[in-house]
Parts: structure tokens; sequence; C-alpha cells
């Protein structure tokens, strides 16, 4: 967000979620937050930001794998054939043309 290059949306508990940014020095100003106390119904509404093309990449936060990952793929399957990957880091090598993804 610093460098503009992203539009964050944020699903989850609200007071959490500035209490963390509070404590890492994150400025949320240009941030949309959606308040959603419970991980599951969190998780379904982030999918279906993505699934709705209202966000383009599903980042998972602090939720389990299994959550995540079940209720992003059983979207996914119920939206066609999308392409679904599950991308543990991106990487940036000063030496390399392009990013490197860990999947």
């Amino acid at each position: 967000m610093k460098k503009g290059i992203i539009s964050a949306i944020l699903v989850g508990n609200e007071k959490k979620i500035k209490e963390i940014a509070a404590k890492l020095n994150l400025d949320l100003t240009n941030a949309t937050i959606f308040n959603e106390e419970n991980d599951a119904l969190a998780v379904k509404r982030a999918v279906k930001f993505v699934r709705d093309k209202e966000a383009d990449i599903l980042m998972k936060g602090n939720v389990t794998s299994e959550l995540s990952l079940e209720e992003s793929w059983i979207r996914n399957r119920a939206c066609g054939n999308r392409k679904y990957f599950h991308i543990f880091s991106i990487f940036e090598v000063p030496t390399y043309h392009k990013l490197i993804a860990l999947t």
C-alpha cells in the first residue's frame, strides 16, 4: 500500500486488525476493512470478493490454512474453470527479471 501498487480489502475482526496494525506501525488509512468476527464467515466473504471480481487476489491472513483452502477450493469449483494456486511466498530477487512464487 505504501508504494501504491495495491488497494487492500481486509476482512476480519476490525478491532484485532487495527490493534495488529498499530503494533506494526502500519497505516490502514487507504485500506477498506469489513468487520467479520467469525473466521469461517470472514473467509467466505473474502472469497466472494474474488469470485465476484471485486478483488484480484485472495491472501490468507490469521485463519487456519485448512479453513482458507477448504472455502477457497469449494467456491472456486463452483465458479467454473478459474485457476487456483496456493502460494506460500513471493520473492523479488534483484538479480532475476521476475517474481518467484513458492507454491
